[in-house]
């Protein structure tokens, strides 16, 4: 989940840079479709592995729940 997150991050910032870039006309809109398009694969991806990560601890849970009982 870290990695995926720290890419999400770092593609939410480049894509906020070349959005700027973009008003000066300084980045093609190919370019900064690209950068829209990889901020949102990511972000997608860190939605699915922070729900593969919440269900994996409740299943821990409660695998433990009727051993500690």
């Amino acid at each position: 989940v870290a990695n995926i997150e720290a890419g999400y991050k770092q593609a939410a910032l480049d894509l906020e840079a070349n959005e700027e870039l973009a008003k000066d006309g300084l980045v093609s809109e190919l370019q900064l479709k690209q950068k829209r398009g990889l901020a949102d694969e990511l972000k997608n991806r860190l939605a699915i592995a922070q729900r593969r990560l919440e269900i994996t601890r409740a299943g821990v849970t409660s695998q433990l729940a009727p051993q500690e009982a």
